[in-house]
């Protein structure tokens, strides 16, 4: 279980690669045009994939 601050998400082309990561945290800072509203959560692990939940309420998953 990680702490983390989630920022957004946008719709990318392709699944991996260091390019399309850039491309994809440029666009999320970019679409505000101000210091974006980061939410608190926690990051899951597990063999089954990533699990984001908000910590600012009790069992949401985001």
């Amino acid at each position: 279980m990680y702490t983390a601050s989630y920022i957004g998400s946008v719709e990318t082309l392709a699944h991996k690669g260091t390019s399309v990561v850039c491309q994809a945290v440029r666009r999320v800072i970019g679409n505000s045009g101000t210091e974006p509203d980061l939410q608190p959560c926690t990051l899951e692990v597990s063999d089954q994939g990533l699990r984001m939940v908000d910590r600012r309420k009790r069992n949401v998953s985001l």
